[in-house]
């Protein structure tokens, strides 16, 4: 990651206002004049001065108010000094299903990447095909959503403000900071069927001796069918009868010549030979190496 890429933070215009008072280099980008609280973007290098010198004036300074006007910005800014200690780092990820029992789940290893690599590593490892758009909740931000649809990526902040960012612009480490006390986010798979997955961060660590790529290092439960329509539509799925599944939970429809036709045939199901606790790691791992293999060559490199 590069750290002189600025990372936004919301602040009022007292606080933009004490910080350019202190730092006169970050007046232009403090934005001082502009009344309404705005999302400033900073660098780590501007964090940094600006941390320094608020712990100074804090330190100086007896006066109520302004104590804790300055405690407010330390909170701010430490807060994002949180995105840069974890970056580059090596990430352990477990990955849930929402809304199923026994639990679908992965456990993976990841080097602190962009969204998209992150967006293909936890789809491989799931057993999704990636071929759908993808959304993020952050439990810390009121709104913060990535729709990544080919190479276009728009991030919406809080207030509805919108940047057009390019998809290297947002970390796995970003969302460390913003993933809250509880270290998870939410990882939302085909914006249709909208497959809701838990994505817990477990641990943030060196990347000495890294794996290249990421690599699953545990899992249970089978990937539910791509287009199937759901979790609901899924459960329905299991819960109908194996010695005839032909037919769903209300019988077989017929199509207009009268004709019993078979829901689950048109996505070439059959619950008898269905196996819901079907995972491999030796797979996910093979997968995931195809997929960062392909990642890496580029579509330029790829032999003819």
């Amino acid at each position: 990651m590069n750290t002189d890429v600025p990372i936004p933070v919301e602040l009022t215009q007292t606080q933009r206002r004490q910080i350019a008072e202190l730092n006169p280099h970050l007046s232009e980008v403090m934005e001082a004049h502009k009344k309404t609280t705005k999302v400033i973007r900073l660098s780590q290098q501007q964090v940094t001065d600006g941390v320094e010198s608020v712990r100074r004036a804090l330190e100086e300074t007896t006066h109520g108010v302004t104590r804790k006007s300055y405690q407010r910005i330390l909170e701010k800014l430490d807060w994002m000094q949180k995105r840069w200690d974890s970056a580059e780092k090596l990430f352990t990820l477990t990955i849930t299903l929402n809304g199923i029992d026994p639990p679908i789940w992965r456990r993976i290893q990841i080097l602190d990447t962009i969204m998209y690599d992150l967006h293909v590593a936890i789809g491989v490892s799931m057993g999704w095909s990636g071929e759908h758009m993808f959304s993020l909740e952050v439990p810390d931000m009121r709104k913060f959503d990535l729709l990544i649809a080919l190479e276009n990526v728009l991030f919406q902040m809080a207030k509805g403000e919108i940047y057009n960012m390019g998809e290297d612009d947002i970390f796995l480490s970003d969302l460390a900071v913003y993933s809250g006390p509880d270290a998870s986010f939410t990882y939302i798979y085909d914006l249709g069927d909208e497959w809701r997955h838990t994505v817990e961060i477990e641990a943030i660590e060196s990347p000495e001796d890294a794996p290249p790529t990421p690599i699953c290092l545990d899992g249970e439960g089978a990937c539910p069918p791509e287009d199937i329509g759901g979790i609901w539509k899924y459960l329905q799925f299991l819960h109908s009868p194996v010695e005839d599944s032909s037919k769903d939970m209300d019988g077989a429809d017929e199509d207009e010549d009268g004709e019993e036709w078979d829901e689950w045939e048109m996505y070439g199901l059959d619950r008898a030979t269905w196996d819901p606790e079907a995972f491999s790691v030796r797979r996910a791992n093979r997968k995931l190496a195809e997929a960062f293999s392909d990642l890496q060559q580029g579509p330029d490199d790829e032999e003819e």
